[in-house]
């Protein structure tokens, strides 16, 4: 099947509940990726609504299967080396075993082994336990297993922007339709057209390097990309190369790349900059000269708008110093 044609029929488990039992050949990928002909049906309705089918029934059967024959899935949603609960869950499922059942499906290319829809942290965890992984086997096709391994990232430990970002690039390079994509994230197509735009700005090594910087959003990493575009590409692989750069956690990381990038200002020329809303119109123009800065709203396009951002000044302050700080201790 196409990826085109993905969503034109969805497989929907629902054999009797078992107990856990191992992954042999008696039991293996081809026999459990036969679909019940009970539970193959048609879908028509929007595609938003149908991660919905690609939950795990309660009656489907929990098997026991060697991390040694799972492999992640063909799109990588985390960014590498940054899951700081890694040793957490370890921990967790070391003293009180794995409670949630992660999803596989038939390897397509590979018979005898699995591929992971959802729960890469849960295989990894049992990989470092030496533990078999508890999980439920459904036949998916490669559109049902983005769409479901997005709505699970939703439901569980949700990516962050740049991780999103970074997924739905990969989405779309990889040969998915921008419903498909837009399943996956629970995304209009306004907001999914402005992530990719932000995915697509900012380099991959630059993403990689910096990580998932969950206290980054959408705002800070626009920025980031309007000062990527000013700068040479050996400046930013300085920054990256950096000893304080490469000791520092993800979010410490944005800060110190945001604020190498910082457009240098000659202090005794006056320097004005001019904010607008996203497609809209001028709202905000600061001014820099000397030891004096200004920064004038414009009232009749944003009313109240400074005198709302004068009462959050005491919390942006706060914000700057802990930054700050942040930053120089890095």
């Amino acid at each position: 099947m196409s990826r085109k044609d993905t969503f034109k029929s969805f497989l929907v488990g629902g054999a009797e509940s078992e107990a856990p039992q191992n992954a042999s050949d008696e039991v293996g990928a081809a026999a459990l990726a036969r679909p019940r002909a009970a539970h193959l049906r048609v879908k028509t309705g929007p595609i938003l609504h149908l991660a919905a089918d690609l939950q795990a029934d309660k009656g489907e059967p929990i098997i026991e299967v060697e991390p040694s024959l799972i492999d992640a899935s063909f799109i990588r949603d985390r960014l590498d080396g940054f899951d700081e609960e890694h040793a957490e869950l370890v921990e967790s499922i070391r003293d009180h075993g794995q409670q949630v059942p992660v999803l596989l499906r038939p390897h397509p290319k590979d018979s005898a082994r699995f591929q992971v829809v959802y729960g890469h942290r849960r295989v990894l965890a049992c990989r470092t336990l030496e533990k078999p992984v508890r999980a439920v086997v459904r036949a998916l096709t490669d559109a049902q297993l983005v769409v479901a391994q997005g709505q699970e990232n939703s439901a569980r430990k949700a990516l962050s922007y740049i991780e999103r970002a970074f997924f739905a690039v990969r989405l779309n390079e990889s040969g998915f339709e921008r419903d498909v994509i837009m399943a996956a994230l629970n995304l209009s197509k306004s907001h999914l057209s402005t992530l990719m735009s932000v995915g697509r700005r900012i380099p991959a090594n630059v993403i990689e390097a910096i990580g998932p910087a969950p206290k980054a959003g959408e705002p800070r990493w626009v920025a980031l990309a309007d000062r990527l575009d000013a700068v040479d590409a050996k400046i930013v692989n300085g920054v990256i190369a950096s000893d304080p750069f490469g000791s520092a956690d993800s979010d410490n990381r944005f800060i110190a790349m945001f604020e190498a990038l910082q457009p240098k200002v000659e202090r005794n020329k006056p320097h004005t900059e001019i904010w607008a809303a996203e497609g809209g119109p001028p709202m905000a123009t600061f001014q820099q000269a000397k030891r004096k800065a200004s920064l004038v709203f414009d009232e009749k396009e944003a009313p109240e708008f400074g005198r709302f951002l004068f009462a959050q000044l005491p919390e942006l302050y706060r914000e700057f110093l802990k930054n700050k700080g942040s930053s120089s201790g890095a």
